[in-house]
């Protein structure tokens, strides 16, 4: 035993089941596929050999996966390349190589992954990068429906939406944009125990009415996932107007829901991103402290503007960690970024007194439109304490885990303020003073801002007077800069003196 040509299982040479016509759309080839035990099968190291394969057929509407028991399997579980309109329901895969439902080059549409259970689906290095960090329902198009899932306990990601600006492999065409394709549906699903992320999209995904025609912003509705014990309950990276509605993110690790980017959306209005409808829980007597400890931060906030939470449920964020926080993009800004605005009402806390943490001054800025963070009156304001806040702002102890926060009464407006490229250019690497009647503030010059790399940011009172002056640059008395001012009311625009 164990010598080359009698390995038992050792192999990762399995059974394969390639449903391919010759012609596309012509309904050729037909598979219905169901109550089948499918194991031992897919072939490691070998793209396009998957246990069940269905290869650049079209539109396949009469064509199911149905009730299959997929397991011990070596290259991915049902692959659905180049198709259109199949149903893949009521199956229940385990112990899976690389990623399991895969939607392969981004030009499928019309196809229903339900009621379908996945357990531990596992990286693998025999194939492609996307194998390497799998999903259990692996997304390139989000023109479909995705409802009705249970995914647990996989390496990597429970669903993770993919999309490039245009399809891959041989389904290339210039017609077709999946990262602004309307969502189909994506409802009712489940992820947990993820050694990553209950749901991810990733890279990139801006819907538009008319996809590649661009139009209108499309609000992409993600409904109803029920995510716990990942290390995220879901994330979105570079995102457009993704909505995030009735979802139940329960102790997972790191956060809640974490956004990274938003930009091009509308502001603040029912079309922007949100998160609404949720119920978000930091801890639990089921998962011991110990394993996941509280979520850092139930929804951890995006760089941009335009973002809102809408009746969310806080629930036992009482340890170390808060109900908001504020993102951070490794290589992009990670230190002294932010500065943005975002919106929120109907917030309500369960023992939770922590509500919500600043790391720095200007990191973000809470517009509490309905008093039901701050118990005051609408529209306060909560931002970090500087010496420019107003004397008639409050210090804010729920919101003061690391450097304490204000709240604002609704008359003071404020506006991001960023700029770079002094000229002359030997004040670069220098620290900002800004000051106004309330008092002064400094803000250091960091290589990496969002907007203005190479500069500063800071956030700006509406109706003050300012005088800007750089540290030890009093000799300079002709300055220049490339700057930008953000949410700005011309009935507040204030006066600025170097």
């Amino acid at each position: 035993m164990g010598r080359f040509g009698e390995e038992i299982g050792s192999s990762q040479f399995g059974a394969m089941i390639l449903v391919h016509a010759p012609v596309k759309n012509t309904h050729e080839a037909l598979a219905r596929i169901s109550y089948v035990e499918v194991t031992f099968a897919g072939q490691a190291f070998r793209l396009g050999r998957y246990p069940i394969h269905f290869h650049l057929n079209g539109d396949m509407s009469t064509s199911y996966v149905r009730g299959c028991s997929i397991h011990h399997t070596f290259n991915r579980a049902v692959n659905i390349h180049g198709v259109h309109n199949t149903m893949v329901e009521s199956n229940v895969i385990y112990n899976v190589m690389g990623g399991a439902m895969f939607l392969e080059d981004g030009i499928e549409t019309g196809n229903t992954f339900q009621y379908n259970l996945a357990v531990f689906v596992r990286e693998s290095s025999s194939l492609l990068n996307d194998d390497v960090t799998p999903a259990s329902f692996w997304v390139t198009n989000p023109n479909n429906t995705i409802q009705h899932n249970a995914a647990a306990g996989g390496t990597h990601f429970g669903f993770w939406y993919r999309m490039h600006n245009r399809p891959d492999g041989p389904s290339f065409t210039e017609s077709v944009c999946p990262k602004q394709v309307p969502l189909g549906i994506f409802y009712n699903n489940s992820a947990h125990s993820f050694g990553w992320f209950g749901l991810w999209i990733f890279p990139d995904y801006f819907p538009r009415a008319d996809g590649c025609n661009g139009g209108d912003v499309e609000p992409a509705v993600f409904e109803s996932l029920f995510s716990w014990n990942n290390d995220k309950g879901a994330e979105a990276v570079n995102s457009g107007a993704l909505q995030f509605d009735n979802f139940v993110l329960v102790q997972n690790k790191l956060a809640g829901y974490e956004g990274k980017s938003v930009s091009g959306v509308p502001q603040y209005t029912d079309k922007s991103p949100m998160v609404k409808n949720s119920l978000i829980v930091g801890r639990t007597t089921v998962i011991p402290d110990s394993t996941q400890g509280c979520t850092n931060a139930g929804i951890v906030l995006p760089f941009g503007r335009g973002f809102k939470v809408s009746n969310v449920r806080f629930v036992n964020f009482d340890a170390n960690c808060a109900c908001f926080g504020f993102t951070r993009i490794t290589g992009t800004c990670s230190d002294q970024c932010g500065g943005f605005t975002y919106h929120t009402e109907q917030i309500s806390f369960i023992n939770s007194p922590n509500k919500g943490s600043h790391a720095w001054e200007w990191e973000g800025i809470i517009l509490d439109l309905d008093g039901t963070i701050t118990d005051k009156p609408a529209n306060w304001t909560i931002l970090p304490s500087s010496g420019t806040v107003p004397d008639d702002c409050e210090p804010f102890s729920a919101f003061s885990r690391n450097i304490p926060a204000s709240v604002c009464p609704p008359q003071y407006k404020w506006h991001r303020f960023a700029f770079n490229n002094p000229k002359p250019s030997s004040l670069e690497g220098k620290d900002f003073m800004f000051t106004n009647q309330y008092g002064n503030s400094t803000v250091m010059f960091m290589k990496k801002r969002l907007t203005h790399p190479m500069g500063w940011m800071c956030a700006l009172v509406g109706g003050a007077t300012y005088k800007f002056t750089f540290v030890n640059g009093d000799q300079f008395k002709n300055i220049s800069y490339v700057g930008a001012f953000f949410d700005f009311d011309v009935s507040f625009f204030s006066h600025f003196y170097f």
